[in-house]
């Protein structure tokens, strides 16, 4: 008793569960009551089943397999049948992956079909069950269809999880902007339910979003709500998630403190595990805290795990934390030690990133033999007249991609060159300025330049990175470029700057130069801002362009937006006009 005391959540949890399981069993008693005929009513046990698939999916997966195994399913009602199956396999978290060709039986049954809410579902379905095939344009498809039928039949449930999906395949793309409308549209769905527990999963994932998006403010904003519902729902697997997340992003808004209490509390909530990934954020709470020793001690613990562990991300994680630990401590040898075991596991996850592209053009081989088997059974009649056309359209087709390919791996080859030169342009250029010892006061301009490039290139690490490339393929191959592209636009995004550490510096060596552009200047947004630092550092638009993942028009277009802005004439100088202005102080 004295843990149910401790712990509230536990005991309302376990109240709630002992009245849901009640009704839960008379709903069971009710099906085996049906089952217990000699051939019983599938149609009416369907129904009855899918009263207690949400709440208890691994007893309607062992009822559902008893009907298959001991009863004569009429033809009418297979396909309904089969479509709750998947459904309660999915519940249960069993792989779908296999069930391609049942899925697509009961796409074209339901295809004729008119004012059933099967077929919407169907479409659903039809999108988990390719997405754990790993055909993921396929399973896009099949949502996209859901959606769309949700939208006509007002199915609120069904438009929830539909654009859920298709929320979480847009964030996989980097399309954070389309991914939180898609979510948001999904929330809308969701609480016009009475299925609630969705909702603050829902609400966190927009919330995840706006972090990744460096939109931190956002961000605390929809995951503080997500918290306030998955309490009042009693979820603590849900607390213990959005715990997880409020206490990473409030740590790179370094508010320490209220990070530290929510990763503490999402520990707290799984007693009967060590979550490596947990500890790890710990530690490094404690490390920008100032807190070695604490740090140390949170990394000593995981310690054995880490080393048993297969996960290697946590790995990655773990000797990178270890390695700004020792920087921390000016232990600078065993710092890089512990950077260069972080630097391998990261060459051992983009192995097993070409190991999955690689696994996944298998999957596309095998999924388009099967419907081509589908398709020539349905268009027998028609294959031959069907081959001719495919084919001239086919070798058109090929032609034009030929093409296209050529024509994109110059243009590829090309902008990757330009990348890389740029990258080691600002190296050469600007890695040798020496900081003296003189006052902030007392450095010219030329040299307040020089000291904040030099502040961008050790956020950057350019030559660790292009040390790093090098040791990959020491010429500019084709291959080489490519893992130059890998390692600078890959999913980490390990080149981003952090304007948060580099704000305070030019107020400093410009007397208040942010402060005052935002006084002065409250429309401008932080791009906006960003550009006006690195003109002032008299850095060429090539090296802006890079700086900031922008094309150099991109650059131009908002040099000429912020012109407008600040009401200069067109081809005026920003930085000269800043000066007269007095927002640049002399």
């Amino acid at each position: 008793m004295l843990i149910l005391q401790n712990n509230p959540f536990i005991y309302i949890h376990l109240k709630n569960k002992i009245l849901n399981q009640m009704e839960y069993y008379w709903k069971i008693f009710v099906i085996i009551s049906f089952l217990s005929c000699n051939q019983p009513n599938i149609k009416q046990s369907l129904d009855t089943i899918d009263c207690v698939i949400d709440s208890q999916p691994d007893s309607a997966l062992f009822l559902l397999e008893n009907i298959k195994k001991n009863y004569v399913i009429p033809t009418e009602d297979l396909p309904r049948y089969e479509l709750t199956h998947i459904k309660a396999k999915d519940k249960c978290y069993i792989d779908l992956g296999k069930d391609t060709s049942t899925i697509i039986k009961i796409l074209n049954y339901y295809k004729d079909k008119t004012n059933t809410s099967d077929k919407g579902w169907a479409y659903y379905y039809a999108g988990r069950v390719f997405q754990d095939a790993n055909k993921r344009q396929e399973a896009c498809k099949y949502y996209i269809e859901a959606a769309n039928y949700a939208k006509k039949t007002s199915n609120n449930h069904l438009g929830c999880m539909s654009n859920y999906y298709l929320a979480e395949f847009h964030a996989e793309q980097f399309m954070f902007e389309k991914a939180i409308t898609t979510y948001k549209l999904s929330l809308n769905y969701c609480q016009q339910t009475k299925k609630k527990k969705f909702e603050s999963i829902l609400l966190s994932s927009v919330g995840y979003l706006f972090g990744q998006n460096n939109q931190l403010d956002s961000a605390l904003y929809y995951l503080e709500k997500a918290y306030t519902v998955a309490s009042n729902q009693k979820d603590t697997v849900q607390i213990a998630n959005i715990s997880n997340d409020l206490s990473v992003f409030l740590l790179e808004d370094k508010q320490y403190k209220k990070s530290k209490q929510y990763i503490k509390q999402s520990i707290d909530l799984h007693p009967d595990s060590i979550i490596l990934s947990q500890y790890i954020i710990l530690a490094d709470i404690y490390l920008r805290m100032g807190k070695v020793d604490s740090a140390i001690i949170k990394l000593k613990q995981i310690e054995d795990n880490i080393l048993t562990s297969k996960d290697i991300y946590n790995k990655a994680i773990y000797y990178e934390t270890l390695s700004n630990l020792n920087e921390s401590k000016k232990e600078y040898a065993s710092s890089l030690t512990y950077y260069k075991i972080y630097t391998n596991y990261l060459d051992s996850i983009y192995k097993i990133k070409r190991e999955i592209s690689l696994s996944e053009i298998e999957h596309k081989y095998n999924y388009s033999k099967i419907e081509k088997q589908n398709i020539q059974l349905s268009y027998e009649r028609k294959i031959t007249i069907f081959l001719i056309i495919a084919l001239a359209v086919l070798l058109i087709l090929i032609y034009h991609n030929l093409q296209l390919k050529i024509r994109n791996k110059k243009n590829k080859l090309y902008e990757a060159e330009e990348k890389l030169n740029t990258m080691q342009l600002l190296l050469e250029k600007y890695s040798n300025y020496k900081t003296t010892s003189k006052d902030i006061d007392k450095l010219n301009e030329k040299e307040k330049e020089q000291l904040i490039k030099k502040l961008l290139l050790k956020q950057l690490d350019l030559s660790t990175k292009i040390a790093l490339m090098h040791a990959q393929n020491p010429e500019k191959s084709q291959t080489f470029l490519s893992k130059f592209n890998e390692l600078i636009y890959g999913e980490q995004r390990p080149f981003r700057l952090n304007w948060n550490e580099l704000y305070p510096i030019f107020d400093i060596l410009y007397k208040d130069f942010i402060k005052a552009l935002r006084n002065k200047y409250p429309i401008l947004v932080e791009k906006d801002i960003q550009l006006c630092c690195l003109l002032l550092i008299d850095l060429n638009t090539a090296e802006i362009s890079f700086l900031m993942e922008q094309s150099i028009n991109t650059v131009h277009k908002r040099k000429t937006e912020i012109r407008k802005k600040i009401n200069m004439q067109a081809g005026t100088d920003i930085i000269s006009f800043l000066r007269e202005k007095e927002v640049i102080q002399p």
